[in-house]
């Protein structure tokens, strides 16, 4: 699924199901308002800004960016810790959504992205990079191409955190991902729920991160696509 077929696809979700959509599947099934999606992307917000303080991580707290904002719950929250925070999506719907639910004005600004890369952005220029929950609906060449795009507009100092699948669990499923060609099972959830998912290995990352100037800090599991991936998150900072 190239960018465009992706956007077409999530634009999709976003008329009909927008909610559901904007969801890790850790998640779906618990949140089911507005209200309760913004208060989880709160505390989801605490909790990894006092993570990267224990980390010894000294945050400027200038500009922060959520790439793969959804309708805006980490975008929001940062705002309570950021002079201007920018929310980046791919689908314009989505974009409108979370622009009618913004309680932060111009603080916060919704832009919608249809390249592989952050072009609008400098050099230098962000200081909080978070993506949770998007990179793996996305093909390796192009969750590759946006880390090094990340790195490359993250301020010295700044910390980057995003979350990847590394590969299938070793649940009955799981098993059935590493026998089942992933352009199958792909088609299948393209089909079903509209989108893919996509795994890059530890060492891809990592090889990624250093080559694109990152320091790896910290490396956690992590749940966001659910019991049948072994997934983590990452901490990065320059």
């Amino acid at each position: 699924m190239d960018l465009q077929e992706m956007q077409s696809s999530m634009d999709r979700l976003g008329k009909t199901e927008p909610l559901l959509a904007m969801l890790p599947a850790s998640l779906r099934g618990r949140l089911s308002k507005l209200d309760e999606y913004f208060s989880f992307g709160l505390s989801e917000t605490d909790h990894l800004i006092m993570y990267i303080s224990s980390l010894g991580i000294k945050l400027n707290h200038n500009r922060a960016l959520d790439f793969g904002c959804g309708l805006g719950r980490s975008t929001q929250a940062l705002a309570k810790y950021f002079d201007q925070v920018f929310g980046i999506d791919i689908a314009p719907s989505i974009i409108n959504i979370a622009k009618a639910h913004n309680r932060h004005g111009s603080k916060c600004q919704y832009l919608l992205n249809l390249t592989n890369d952050l072009r609008g952005f400098e050099t230098g220029s962000i200081d909080y990079i978070c993506s949770m929950g998007t990179l793996y609906l996305m093909e390796p060449a192009f969750a590759k191409n946006y880390l090094k795009e990340f790195l490359r507009v993250l301020a010295p100092g700044g910390a980057l955190i995003f979350q990847l699948p590394a590969e299938p669990a070793t649940t009955v499923k799981g098993f059935a991902f590493r026998i089942i060609p992933p352009s199958w099972v792909n088609r299948y959830r393209r089909a079903k729920y509209g989108f893919e998912v996509h795994s890059m290995t530890r060492f891809e990352v990592v090889s990624i991160v250093e080559q694109a100037g990152g320091t790896l800090i910290d490396v956690r599991e992590d749940s966001t696509v659910g019991a049948n991936w072994t997934s983590f998150q990452y901490c990065v900072s320059k």
